[in-house]
């Protein structure tokens, strides 16, 4: 499949999820132009909210877009995306992360019942379900796994160019070389197969995502606990200064840079004092 344009490609990194989630969890959302909305569009009113680090009332713009377009892919994908990234923000510091992430898996099951042939359906399906599994059962957290794997998959195969399918792989390969052995039986038991991961593995991938984009912030975060889990605290401090080099576009990247300020500190100090 050809290539996004730059033009197009900018659009998406300024309207980009992921994800992702974090662990499993993604990474990546969702990116249509905004050129071809007039000025009083919902829509529009909602993805000037959204560039405006304004998530609450950008999905009320959302929501009012989506009761005029039910069946809308770009209303349907946009409200799956704002909630992931309400969820994202929340996760940690509110007990509504878990309602949030939900929400935006009941849009996303709507993308993927209207849109089955489109690579951005799979991946907000693949950043959605992935970004539940902090509240799954162990069970539940190896059947999403597989369900992110094999959408994140599609989503590739429908269109190569894409990075952000790359980096919730990436992710996928890190968790699942973590795996307990416990896990990894159950994982066998469940499915039949064995899902080992790879470190290297994940390492190419997000290196993927970002030869596809190179100002990805969300795939050098990652890339960053890729390294941190091989113990390449090197690799992992540059990873997380290029974060920081990325200005952020939207709440969730905001978010994240301030993620990576507190985490490029407390390597920084660690890595000081593991040379002394």
């Amino acid at each position: 499949m050809t290539r996004r344009s730059t033009q197009v490609q900018s659009a998406s990194r300024s309207l980009i999820l992921p994800s992702l989630l974090h662990p499993i969890v993604l990474i990546l959302v969702l990116f249509p132009s905004l050129a071809a909305n007039s000025g009083g569009n919902h829509r529009v009113r909602g993805d000037e909210f959204f560039l405006a680090c304004d998530n609450r009332q950008a999905l009320l713009e959302y929501q009012q877009a989506y009761r005029e377009n039910p069946t809308g892919f770009e209303e349907l994908l946009r409200v799956a995306r704002v909630y992931n990234d309400l969820g994202r923000i929340a996760l940690g510091r509110s007990d509504s992360a878990q309602i949030f992430y939900q929400s935006a898996t009941a849009y996303a099951d709507s993308l993927l019942h209207y849109y089955p042939g489109k690579a951005e359906t799979h991946f907000m399906y693949a950043l959605a379900y992935g970004s539940t599994m902090p509240f799954c059962s162990v069970t539940d957290k190896i059947k999403t796994g597989k369900l992110v794997r094999d959408h994140a998959l599609r989503a590739i195969a429908l269109d190569s160019s894409f990075a952000m399918p790359y980096v919730i792989l990436g992710i996928f390969e890190r968790e699942a070389a973590q795996l307990s052995w416990i896990s990894k039986t159950l994982v066998r038991l469940v499915f039949g197969e064995s899902i080992d991961g790879s470190l290297d593995k994940s390492e190419h991938l997000l290196r993927n995502a970002l030869a596809l984009d190179p100002a990805n912030s969300y795939a050098l975060y990652e890339l960053h606990w890729t390294y941190k889990a091989m113990g390449d605290s090197a690799h992992a401090i540059e990873a997380l200064r290029d974060v920081i080099q990325i200005n952020p576009h939207n709440a969730r990247e905001t978010c994240q840079l301030d993620e990576a300020r507190t985490e490029l500190d407390k390597m920084i100090h660690g890595h000081q004092q593991s040379t002394r």
